[in-house]
């Protein structure tokens, strides 16, 4: 870093100052991917209750309409998908944090 400054004067000052930039940016890039991570979760959770509630009413309708058998089955299926699809996601958040935890552990 001398050298730099023997050569050109304010070099060093100049270096440091990119680097603090480069790091403040890669910070706000970042905290956008958390933030819209956090967004899509949430979408998916709606869209997720959406479709469960289109599916439990239209189960409940069949079942109004005279086929018990249909408006059970249509319920039963839409509660086992949504048992599953949790299962998986909290499955899939456990696996994500392991690898982290073995990452982590493998650079010290």
């Amino acid at each position: 870093m001398a050298r730099w400054e023997a050569v050109i004067p304010g070099s060093a000052e100049r270096i440091f100052q990119m680097v603090e930039n480069q790091e403040r940016h890669r910070i706000r890039l970042e905290e956008a991917a958390v933030r819209a991570e956090i967004r899509s979760g949430y979408m998916g959770v709606v869209a997720a209750l959406i479709v469960a509630l289109a599916a439990m009413g239209t189960s409940a309708f069949i079942a109004w309409v005279g086929q018990p058998v249909a408006g059970a089955g249509l319920g039963g299926a839409t509660l086992v998908a949504l048992v599953g699809a949790f299962l998986k996601a909290n499955n899939d958040r456990r696996q994500e944090r392991l690898e982290k935890a073995r990452l982590i552990a493998g650079s010290r």
